[in-house]
């Protein structure tokens, strides 16, 4: 019989190893799994040790069996430990698997943040760091394509900002152990899909996180995992879109929120951080940490209202276009961020209202920081990534998801960010763009 090639993409083709373990399914049976709680029918994922625990937790948390996630909701400390019996495994696989914990956080958070940040970057881009305890395993469940997931995220180390996405056509491309690009994925037979991720140059047993997605009989997990995650992609969505993409600050180190003591003797300074309206000292100060800086006398205002609460922002289409033209020159050519004022509604006696506030003009009633503008392949359409400043939590401040969109059929720049869930529209407009203070436009 005549096996496909390496090189042999056609989904219904079975290669070599796969008819082999379809005629014996005992090949695919490690010796040393045999008589295991973990069970039968697994790859090896690196060495046994990984392979152990990617079982155990398989086995315990997926859609059969949420023995975990149930000991989650009844705990009352951060963490829990994993219920292995270990006495029947080397020293060192012992010691591996007692140093790993379940996380009690909210899986489901942990990872819309995680899948988000990782979709959010473009190719052969660094990933936006994760604010992560070493050694926990959050688990959750997912929806893609109306369809639950049991996932298991695991935070191999603290520091996660050295790694990088990849594009590739093929799956297959990620499979190889002995040569791993940033990225590697591979499933076991029937249980579950491991997608890692690495640093530059780490060895194939060294990824920095993991992600662990059930398996479904007749689903195409592993495929359509990536493909959400934009891993796999097109030749077109391989090159992406990037010549006019650019992020500043990979690190965040900039960010500064209103609500940090920095800000304490000022003003504008409430301990109550919802009432604070520290939030143009904070902007100016993430100026000053990437070493600019601008004031009032800088403003280009593109948003007008006709109404006496401020409300039904209209766009100035030359302003609109001068404003893009600036930003886009600030962050591609001086590489710098750039500060921008903002309209937001108000939540007030169970409804969402608008008022004009005190500042010039009055329909600006917050500011943030543009650091970063990217391409929405789903939307078609550009985005401005921001620092929200309005928060007190770092993840919040610097998340991928705080982005605006340019609309160019009503002039106006709007969207969301990640700190205000409830409000259900643009939750941001841009009202006024302001320039660095000694650069050329």
């Amino acid at each position: 019989m005549d096996y496909p090639t390496a090189k042999t993409t056609n989904a219904t083709e079975l290669k070599k190893y796969q008819w082999d373990a379809l005629h014996d399914p005992k090949k695919l049976i490690a010796p040393w799994m045999q008589n295991e709680e973990e069970g039968a029918y697994v790859w090896t994922f690196w060495n046994k040790k990984h392979t152990l625990l990617f079982n155990h937790i398989y086995d315990y948390h997926k859609t059969s069996n949420q023995y975990y996630l149930d000991k989650i909701k009844k705990s009352t400390t951060d963490n829990i430990a994993l219920e292995y019996n270990t006495k029947s495994l080397y020293k060192d696989e012992q010691e591996f698997i007692k140093n790993w914990y379940i996380g009690t956080y909210s899986g489901e958070k942990i990872a819309k943040s995680v899948f988000d940040k990782i979709k959010n970057t473009s190719k052969n881009s660094y990933i936006e760091s994760m604010n992560l305890t070493a050694n926990r395993v959050y688990l959750g469940s997912f929806e893609v394509e109306n369809k639950t997931y049991p996932t298991a995220i695991y935070a191999v180390k603290n520091d996660l900002s050295k790694l990088k996405k990849i594009v590739v056509t093929d799956s297959e491309t990620l499979t190889n152990q002995n040569k791993i690009d940033f990225v590697f994925c591979d499933e076991t037979y029937i249980k579950y899909l491991i997608v890692a991720f690495y640093e530059e140059n780490a060895p194939s047993d060294d990824p920095s996180l993991i992600i662990q997605i059930e398996k479904f009989v007749g689903d195409d997990t592993k495929d359509k995992w990536l493909k959400y995650l934009r891993i796999l992609g097109t030749e077109k969505e391989k090159e992406g879109n990037t010549k006019d993409e650019i992020v500043l600050d990979i690190e965040g180190n900039w960010w500064i929120g209103q609500c940090n003591e920095y800000f304490k003797t000022e003003t504008c300074w409430n301990d109550n951080c919802s009432k604070n309206q520290c939030c143009n000292k904070a902007a100016n100060k993430i100026l000053e940490n990437a070493g600019t800086s601008t004031n009032r006398t800088q403003q280009i205002i593109i948003a007008k209202s006709n109404n006496s609460d401020c409300s039904g922002l209209i766009g100035k289409p030359d302003e609109f276009q001068e404003a893009i033209k600036i930003i886009d020159k600030s962050l591609k050519e001086h590489n710098l961020p750039i500060m921008i004022g903002v309209q937001h509604p108000y939540y007030t006696q169970n409804k969402w209202i608008f008022k004009c506030s005190g500042n010039t003009p009055k329909v600006t009633n917050h500011y943030v920081i543009i650091r970063g503008k990217k391409y929405d392949n789903e939307k078609k359409q550009f985005y401005y990534l921001f620092y929200e400043v309005g928060t007190s939590s770092p993840d919040n401040g610097k998340s991928s998801n705080n982005r605006l969109y340019i609309n160019n059929t009503n002039n106006l720049i709007e969207g969301k960010t990640a700190y205000r869930t409830t409000y259900t529209g643009d939750y941001y407009v841009v009202t006024e763009v302001r320039k660095n203070i000694n650069q050329k436009y």
